[in-house]
Formats: structure tokens, sequence, C-alpha cells
């Protein structure tokens, strides 16, 4: 007997809205062992730079002396010299000494650890480390320079001073801690030798001169 042939199976199709025929066709399912990427954690020290360095330029927007070529700023303020942001990192209560020294337009600085416990300064890069007081040397550590800024590890009882290419009109203390500092600010004017000695309380922020309008 001849063998009957077989139709070919007819394939379903569905009709769209428009009348269109479409084939149903699967979406592959997902990879069960999908594989989740997540980024580095990056350094913990980053954040308080991330945030002086934030706290600085809104600061210079504030006073309006950045580069009137770059932000638009008034003509007169263009020439002004910026404050120098000084970051403080600390745990307790603090009490830093700090003197500022001027000749001309160099300048000086030194810092001094009063309290038990190690403390972090961010200064601007420009500010070249040139000695060390109170413990050894290698023990004030600085990190790589990000944002403008480098941060100098200050042990206990520690000093450091510093050269400075510009001398700063004034200082802007920024504080990552919820603790108070006790600043012992001394200032001293080479040209006209004269000198200045006062105690600031920093909570946060705080902008200080150091000159007087007749230095």
């Amino acid at each position: 007997m001849p063998t009957k042939k077989r139709k070919p199976g007819k394939i379903e199709t569905r009709r769209a809205s428009g009348g269109i025929a479409k084939k149903k066709t699967m979406k592959p399912a997902p990879h069960a062992h999908a594989v989740v990427m997540k980024p580095t954690a990056k350094r913990w020290h980053l954040v308080p730079q991330l945030t002086i360095a934030g706290s600085a330029i809104a600061l210079l927007l504030l006073l309006g002396v950045i580069d009137r070529a770059t932000f638009a700023t008034l003509p007169g303020k263009a020439a002004t010299i910026p404050p120098a942001t000084i970051g403080i990192e600390h745990d307790r209560p603090l009490q830093l000494s700090v003197l500022i020294a001027r000749k001309e337009r160099a300048g000086y600085a030194s810092f001094v650890n009063q309290s038990d416990e190690t403390i972090h300064l961010s200064v601007p890069s420009l500010w070249m480390r040139s000695e060390v007081t109170g413990v050894p040397l290698a023990q004030v550590t600085s990190d790589i320079p990000v944002f403008g800024f480098t941060r100098w590890t200050l042990p206990a009882h520690a000093g450091i001073k510093m050269l400075l290419p510009q001398a700063p009109e004034s200082l802007f203390f920024d504080s990552v801690s919820s603790s108070t500092a006790a600043i012992d600010l001394q200032t001293i004017n080479l040209t006209n030798l004269t000198a200045d000695s006062r105690v600031v309380l920093l909570q946060k922020q705080l902008l200080v001169n150091l000159w007087t309008n007749g230095e």
C-alpha cells in the first residue's frame, strides 16, 4: 500500500492589532549565576580631603577671589590672595599651636600638636616640610597629594615646620571632627618687625585674618 505523506506542521502565528502576523519568540532565561561586580572601595582618608577641598572652593566662590577668567568674578577681587585652607582631623578636643611668619612675599609656618593623640593636617601641596620636632622624622608621614592638598600625620606632641612660596593673608580652618580645637595662633611680620598672638576656637570651620591693615 502507498504510504501517505504527512503535511508539514503549521507555524502558529498571532496577529497584532494592526493585522500583521508576528511569530511568537521565546526570550532566553537570565543566567542563574550572573556575577555582579562591585566598585572597589576608595581609601578612607580621601573623604576628609574631598570635604576640605569642597569647603575651600565654596569659601573662595563666596569671597569672589577665584580667577575671573574662569568664574567671571569682579575685577577688583581677582588680585586678592585667597585664604590658605588648613584641614584638621582629630577625635578628641585638641590644642594646636600655629605660627605663621612672613618676610616680603615669602612665608613660614609651624604646627605643633599639643594633644595626646595622633592628628592629621591637610595643607596646600606647595608648602614644603623643612623640619620635624618632638618625634623622629620618619613618624611624620604624608599621603600622596590630592586636589592640591597634602595630608600629614602628626603624632602626639610632634611639630612640623614648613616653607611657603607665598605667605597667606588669612587662614581657613576646616575640621571634620565634632570636637572643638583650641588654636594658639601667632603671627610674625619680619618686614616691619611686628607680632601678634591670640587663641581662637575651631568648631567645623573658621576664617582668620593674619595681618592688620597696617602690616
